[in-house]
């Protein structure tokens, strides 16, 4: 099932999708004005059918180029609240771990500089916000990702790490569900208030008709 939010998203990639196709008809438009043009009085037999040929050759594969767009995009975004849903089951396990003593969750912000021995990077403790100037030893992070490292008497032994765009997709989860309870809440004071009406009109209408004994 395709969200609410995966809308805007398909919108973007469907309106992408169509950017090549006016290119490609655009091409195909001068190259006919190169043949001449079809529609002309002097405009062979052969001309015309080179012209049509090759216009419905273009179209065929604009449009089957937009459909494996459209296709793809389709595909992608069905499949996507499960894959953040499983991100978010992985940032929640790593902050977990890091829960425990001795571990530390850093989100990489900002690299300085790397080298085959590993990388220095500015990082935020997700823990207290504070910002560390880090350095991995022989491993690389790109910005965005979180590193559960262990205690710094051990040398600060990476334990485990969640990629960036992971980190991105559970966001897109938590999102997702916030929307989602903020709707159904929505959803239950709208009922509630609702009931409320119709109770308090059947309230006023009884003592009318008391009132009116």
């Amino acid at each position: 099932m395709i969200t609410s939010t995966a809308w805007p998203v398909l919108r973007r990639y469907t309106g992408a999708s169509w950017r090549p196709a006016v290119v490609l008809l655009a091409t195909a438009t001068i190259a006919a004005g190169w043949r001449g043009n079809p529609l002309t009085p002097d405009a062979t037999p052969a001309d015309q059918a080179a012209t049509t040929h090759m216009l419905a050759a273009i179209l065929f594969i604009v449009g089957a180029a937009a459909l494996t767009r459209l296709t793809i995009t389709v595909r992608r975004l069905v499949r996507q609240p499960a894959r953040d849903e499983e991100a978010h089951v992985q940032l929640e396990d790593i902050r977990a771990a890091a829960s425990r003593p001795g571990g530390q969750l850093l989100e990489v912000h900002r690299i300085q500089w790397a080298v085959n021995a590993g990388q220095r990077a500015w990082v935020i403790d997700t823990a207290n916000g504070a910002i560390i100037d880090y350095w991995f030893a022989g491993h690389t992070f790109s910005p965005g990702c979180f590193v559960l490292v262990g205690p710094a008497s051990h040398g600060g032994e990476i334990l485990s790490y969640l990629p960036a765009d992971c980190v991105a997709a559970a966001g897109r989860h938590a999102e997702r569900t916030r929307l989602h309870r903020s709707e159904v809440l929505t959803r239950d004071r709208s009922q509630r208030a609702r009931q409320e009406g119709v109770e308090a009109k059947a309230v006023v209408e009884a003592a009318e008709r008391l009132l009116g004994r």
